[in-house]
C-alpha cells in the first residue's frame, strides 16, 4: 500500500511525464497513407506539425512487405523506461520490431517487441530521425 506521500509523488511524476511526452502524435498514421502525401506529416499533442522525410518513408517501404504498409504506423515509438535499464529502449509491435531488426541487421524471431541498447538506438535514430520518436514511461511506479 502506498503512503500519501508516495501517491502524491507518483501523481506529480505522471503530470511531468505528460509534459515530457507532448512531442508525441495525437494519432499515428500508416506508411501506406503517408507515402501518398506530398508533405507527409502528423499533428502532435502540443498542436504542432511533424513532417516525415520522404527518403525515410521510402526506406521503410523498401524493407517492409507491401501488404504490411497499412499496418506499419508511424512514428515508431522508442519507449524509454527505468524498467529496461540504463540506455535501453523497447520497440513494441510485431511489424515495428521486424522493421527495426532489419534496419539494425538483427535476427528477428517473430517477436512482438524488441529491446535495443544505446549503440543500436544511435544507429536507428541516425537512419530514421523523423520516423522514430522517444516516449518516456515510468511503468515501474505504477506496479505494486
Amino acid at each position: 500500500m502506498k503512503t500519501e506521500k508516495e501517491a502524491r509523488l507518483e501523481e506529480y511524476l505522471q503530470r511531468e511525464l505528460r509534459l515530457v511526452n507532448l512531442h508525441l502524435p495525437y494519432k499515428k498514421r500508416s506508411l501506406a497513407e503517408l507515402l501518398q502525401e506530398d508533405f507527409p506529416h502528423i499533428v502532435l499533442r502540443d498542436g504542432s506539425t511533424h513532417y516525415f522525410k520522404r527518403r525515410e518513408l521510402e526506406l521503410l517501404a523498401s524493407i517492409t512487405p507491401r501488404h504490411l504498409w497499412k499496418e506499419l504506423y508511424l512514428p515508431i515509438l522508442l519507449e524509454v523506461s527505468p524498467e529496461y535499464g540504463e540506455g535501453a529502449v523497447v520497440v513494441k509491435g510485431k511489424i515495428e520490431s521486424m522493421v527495426v531488426s532489419k534496419i539494425l541487421e538483427l535476427k528477428w524471431n517473430n517477436e512482438s517487441q524488441i529491446i535495443i541498447y544505446r549503440p543500436q538506438v544511435a544507429i536507428l535514430r541516425r537512419k530514421l530521425p523523423t520516423t522514430t520518436q522517444y516516449v518516456f514511461s515510468l511503468r515501474l511506479l505504477s506496479e505494486p
